[in-house]
């Protein structure tokens, strides 16, 4: 009686065990599927935000602040990061975005030019021989050149590569931020070619020349490319690479990143990369007059003009491969075209147009005053320069 007892007794455990197993399971199964609806929702809803976000049109907007300009109407105005760079003939000043100084350099410059990379700035006197380099914190270095300069550029590291001449010979010297000579280069032009371009790498590892050659009255130009890093040093003038273009004029190259190089020549243009010694990977042949060129570091824009009496002009933009991703025709007669942030501007004095890169307009329009420059904060807020003021704004 006792064995049936505790048989029993067994059973109904083993069964309430069951039970027990068979709910978990069972509760695990609905919080499973719970969870992945959750998921799904809010996967969706990001979806549908992201589309609306990149397809939104505006229509309006509200300012922010509206800040009056301290300076002459020659003063330029350029996006720095997060903040905003201005320059004139007497010095150079980096503001906020309410047009709060955040550091400033006096000068005296008949002609200033001015490049940046990154969070690196510097600024020379064409024809002079002075080079200013700074970083969000101000003046890093100055640079006294011993020829008058010809041209000039940056990295994002600081370092700055120049080009002068002198009784046909070509002088290339290159600096750190601090201003100390690193290296230094000279050519005979018979040799090399009179240089047309010069372009550093982000890095600040390459240089890349194009020297155009004339012999026997025909026209060639050589683009090479020189490595300053430790490849470099086992070659002749840390040259590592040399491409010659008969009948090719390259009046600009562009290292749109620190391993990407773009070069533009007259009927065509042309993709390099490599970490050490670039490599053509995308050429393309146009036909069309090349009006404008512009890029990011994820595109290469450019726009040709166009046949149409209503589109006078098209812009096209490709991937840092060469793949086509936007072609558009347009009327808009601009002063200025930029991508950022996957964002096209297009400025004039009038007013602006702005483009998504699906080639829809997502916002137009004058301000009834004459616009000197647009300067992007993100996807929704620009900065607009005025002859007297900098209106801070927010599209909706």
């Amino acid at each position: 009686m006792a064995s049936a007892r505790e048989y029993f007794r067994m059973r109904q455990s083993s069964l309430r065990e069951e039970e027990y197993k068979r709910e978990l399971s069972l509760h695990k199964r609905k919080r499973r599927i719970v969870i992945s609806v959750i998921l799904f929702v809010l996967f969706l809803s990001a979806c549908i935000v992201y589309i609306y976000s990149k397809n939104r049109v505006y229509n309006d907007y509200d300012i922010i602040s509206d800040t009056k300009r301290n300076d002459d109407a020659s003063t330029k105005y350029l996006k720095y990061n997060d903040n905003i760079v201005k320059y004139n003939m007497d010095g150079i000043s980096c503001i906020d975005k309410e047009n709060k100084l955040i550091w400033n350099q006096t000068y005296e410059m008949k002609s200033p030019f001015i490049d940046i990379c990154g969070k690196y700035v510097a600024v020379c006197d064409n024809s002079g021989n002075k080079i200013y380099i700074f970083n969000e914190d101000g003046v890093q270095g100055e640079v006294e050149t011993k020829l008058p300069i010809k041209k000039m550029c940056v990295s994002a590291q600081g370092t700055v590569a120049v080009l002068m001449e002198e009784d046909d010979i070509n002088y290339i010297d290159y600096y750190n931020k601090n201003g100390k000579m690193i290296a230094e280069n000279k050519s005979p032009v018979e040799k090399t070619g009179f240089p047309l371009d010069i372009e550093l790498s982000d890095d600040g590892y390459k240089l890349a020349i194009s020297y155009m050659i004339i012999e026997n009255a025909a026209i060639q130009t050589k683009l090479a490319f020189y490595n300053f890093d430790s490849v470099g040093e086992n070659e002749i003038d840390h040259l590592v690479s040399a491409t010659n273009y008969d009948n090719e004029i390259i009046p600009k190259i562009e290292f749109i990143t620190k391993d990407i190089a773009v070069v533009y020549g007259t009927n065509f243009w042309e993709i390099y990369e490599g970490t050490q010694k670039p490599k053509s990977i995308h050429k393309e042949n146009v036909s069309e007059e090349i009006k404008s060129i512009f890029y990011d570091k994820d595109h290469i824009g450019l726009v040709f003009k166009n046949d149409a009496a209503d589109y006078p002009y098209c812009m096209k933009i490709y991937n840092t491969k060469g793949k086509l991703v936007l072609e558009r025709a347009f009327g808009f007669e601009y002063d200025n075209i930029f991508i950022d942030n996957s964002i096209i501007y297009m400025q004039n004095t009038a007013g602006c147009q702005i483009y998504n890169l699906k080639g829809k307009i997502i916002y137009e329009g004058g301000f009834g005053e004459e616009l000197q420059n647009i300067i992007p904060v993100n996807k929704r807020k620009i900065i607009l320069v005025f002859s007297n003021r900098l209106l801070y704004l927010r599209l909706k």
